[in-house]
């Protein structure tokens, strides 16, 4: 089995290097870029299983990167671990709602990202799984359809752009009908 590719788009080489150490230490292969341009054409060309990255870059942000990898159906379905200085609650939401499924901030512990990841990863899987259980799992309520095979998403046909976050709440959800949910439950 080869190694599963983590890029991370990151411009201060000292973190790359101490990420890059640790996450090859638990076996993955990783790929980097410093600016925002050489990540995303990095991602689009590679592929990786997920993508660690920095918010403030030179160049283009890495909100936008973001979301343009979500806007693009080669790598929309790629998680995105966001790991940045910019702590504030605002800069939290305004990452997971562009498309992180996941946000770090510095100073992070390397365990505890490497943690973070493999959760995230988890979690692919997990959906990834799912999905491969029926040839046609389509899920239909009222006026909303869930394809899980193509995390896709419509409503009254039309195609709804959702983050692998928000796609995996809405199909709990829809798939578990007349039942509540704590946040913490959401979460897991």
């Amino acid at each position: 089995m080869s190694k599963q590719t983590i890029a991370i788009v990151e411009d201060e080489a000292d973190i790359t290097e101490l990420v890059s150490y640790n996450l090859v230490r638990e076996g993955f292969e990783v790929i980097s870029a410093e600016n925002g341009e050489q990540g995303l054409a990095l991602i689009t060309e590679n592929l990786p299983v997920l993508v660690i990255l920095d918010l403030m870059l030179p160049g283009i942000d890495g909100l936008e990167i973001c979301r343009r990898m979500k806007d693009n159906p080669k790598t929309q379905n790629i998680p995105i671990v966001m790991m940045t200085a910019k702590n504030e609650e605002s800069d939290i939401i305004l990452g997971l709602g562009v498309g992180a499924d996941d946000y770090v901030a510095k100073p992070f512990s390397p365990k505890e990202l490497i943690a973070r990841v493999k959760a995230v990863l988890r979690r692919a899987a997990k959906l990834d799984d799912s999905s491969d259980t029926s040839s046609d799992n389509t899920i239909t309520i009222g006026d909303i359809t869930i394809h899980p095979d193509f995390y896709q998403v419509f409503v009254k046909d039309k195609q709804i752009q959702l983050t692998l976050s928000e796609f995996k709440i809405l199909q709990t959800l829809i798939t578990k009908p007349n039942r509540v949910f704590s946040r913490e439950q959401l979460l897991r």
